[in-house]
């Protein structure tokens, strides 16, 4: 078993539930099933729902098996438009020049990447990653790294839709140009309108969007 082969794994399970494969409250297939359907070892199969597990896409019902979570999606961008357009202001007065000189890179790569979604969400998660880590609030880092699986969901629901793709190549332009410049107000901004066109993105992929679903994570 090799890390490569869980993150892939993680991500092709991660996609198939949200793409509406598995719905929230479904049991998982057995184990041997899944690794079989997917194409890899049953220790990686079950390191991958371990994982899920960890990010609460997955949860445990002893005696009955793995099931898949409720999780209210709209929940989780409400709580990201809170978070994140903080700290892309934050990011904006608090970067390093390395971090500056990072974003350009990974803004750079966003774009040569447009028609190759995997990598192109991969490189999204990343420019946020740097985000975070510029903010230089420990706390804040803490608590958005609690939310990474879940966004990597309503990732994995939007980053196939080239709309949604053009729209964060567009927003992270204008995002990244302003945590170089110091321009904290543009900053956030650009985070909120990045996050809030998303969550329509995910809404009309999505018509029965869970809005009246419990979110059961590890935020608290």
């Amino acid at each position: 078993m090799t890390n490569s082969a869980v993150d892939q794994a993680t991500v092709a399970l991660r996609e198939l539930i949200a793409r509406g494969r598995y719905q929230p409250g479904d049991r998982l297939p057995p184990e041997r099933e899944l690794a079989d359907g997917l194409g890899v070892s049953r220790p990686t199969m079950r390191e991958t729902i371990r994982r899920l597990m960890e990010a609460a896409l997955l949860e445990p019902r002893r005696g009955s098996g793995t099931y898949v979570a409720e999780i209210d999606l709209d929940a989780v961008f409400a709580v990201r438009l809170q978070l994140e357009p903080y700290a892309a202001r934050l990011a904006a007065s608090q970067r390093s020049a390395a971090h500056a000189q990072q974003l350009a890179t990974l803004v750079k790569r966003l774009a040569g990447e447009l028609d190759r979604p995997e990598a192109y969400a991969a490189t999204d998660l990343e420019i946020h990653a740097v985000i975070t880590e510029a903010t230089g609030n420990s706390v804040l880092r803490d608590v958005l790294s609690r939310l990474i699986e879940l966004a990597k969901l309503s990732r994995a629901m939007t980053s196939p839709e080239r709309p949604a793709r053009t729209a964060t190549l567009r927003h992270m332009r204008v995002l990244v140009r302003a945590i170089r410049s110091r321009d904290d107000a543009t900053a956030a901004r650009a985070m909120e309108d990045h996050l809030s066109e998303l969550r329509e993105i995910a809404r009309a992929k999505s018509p029965e969007f869970p809005r009246d679903r419990r979110v059961r994570s590890n935020l608290s």
